[in-house]
């Protein structure tokens, strides 16, 4: 979620509470991918950055893109996926190179999951960091590193390679249903929009192959750019050589 100019003026403990708008990069793009921009949508070109809050971003058909968040969170976007980014910011912080395995400053995430499939490869993440994803039926409260999350017209699936999500069941819902590492959750519409059907389950090895792939997109693309301040965010890292879409086995992902 990197201020070296802001750094530079004022120490970071003094501005310990103050969030600042965070930024997504294209690191791949294949296909049509659209962002909205003043109301409008706009291709989204690789090496790309732009600010994420208050942003649709929308995939076509056979379409598909890697993007990083500047707070080291990669992210895959499979054919078709719709997604609105209503708010994602962070604190200031000091871009380090060799940190790009760390979250590095608590940030804040909302987002709906209209439809598609989005993998993210979260870094290790700061106390206080929040990741909300809303869904039909639900909200999605994600925390670990490595979460995939699935809309069609008739549900929602969360694959949770490597952490929890936490199902939270409409507004009065405080705690909710969680799910840890290794399983598979289905959330189904139900008797009324507080109550969908959900349900956990071990993730099917039929799932290992297309998770593999998205996984290591949104992986690699973590380890291809870091951020270092907002008016200037991008600094690429020279990835090691791999093919366009590789296929890496999940348990020698970082």
């Amino acid at each position: 979620m990197a201020l070296l100019g802001l750094a530079a003026l004022l120490p970071l403990n003094s501005r310990a509470q103050e969030r600042v708008p965070g930024r997504l990069y294209a690191v791949s793009v294949e296909g049509d991918f659209r962002r909205t921009e003043d109301g409008r949508f706009v291709p989204v070109a690789l090496g790309e950055s732009f600010a994420a809050s208050r942003t649709t971003l929308e995939l076509a058909a056979k379409s598909r893109a890697s993007l990083i968040f500047s707070n080291n969170t990669g992210v895959f976007f499979s054919p078709g996926t719709r997604l609105v980014v209503d708010r994602f910011e962070h604190a200031p912080f000091i871009a380090d190179p060799n940190r790009m395995d760390d979250e590095p400053a608590a940030s804040s995430f909302t987002g709906r999951l209209l439809a598609g499939t989005i993998a993210f490869c979260f870094p290790k993440q700061v106390f206080g960091s929040t990741v909300l994803l809303q869904i039909p039926q639900a909200t999605l409260n994600l925390h670990g590193s490595r979460i995939a999350v699935e809309v069609t017209d008739a549900r929602a699936v969360a694959y949770v390679l490597d952490g929890t999500v936490t199902i939270l069941r409409g507004s009065e819902d405080k705690s909710g249903q969680v799910a840890g590492s290794g399983q598979m959750v289905t959330i189904t519409p139900g008797a009324g929009p507080q109550y969908p059907l959900v349900e956990a389950e071990p993730l099917p090895d039929a799932k290992g192959a297309a998770l593999n792939e998205m996984m290591a997109s949104a992986c690699l693309s973590r380890h291809t750019v870091f951020f270092a301040r907002p008016e200037d965010p991008r600094r690429v890292v020279t990835p090691p050589p791999a093919e366009p879409n590789p296929t890496v086995s999940l348990d020698r992902l970082p």
